[in-house]
């Protein structure tokens, strides 16, 4: 079974909060829906923030 991650846990990780990335390492199956995907996406500042949001996701998922 998949655990459906919120943005907010998406956002907490790529910006470094340690909580969040312990969390989700202790989560066997997440995965996100494509609308926080795209949300997420369409949020970061800038293309660093965008490539350490698509390394967060494909990696820890």
């Amino acid at each position: 079974m998949s655990t459906l991650i919120d943005s907010d846990v998406v956002v907490w990780l790529t910006r470094g909060h340690i909580g969040a990335a312990q969390r989700l390492h202790a989560v066997n199956h997440w995965r996100i829906s494509a609308v926080t995907y795209m949300e997420l996406a369409q949020g970061c500042r800038d293309k660093a923030e965008l490539a350490r949001f698509l390394t967060a996701v494909h990696t820890c998922s």
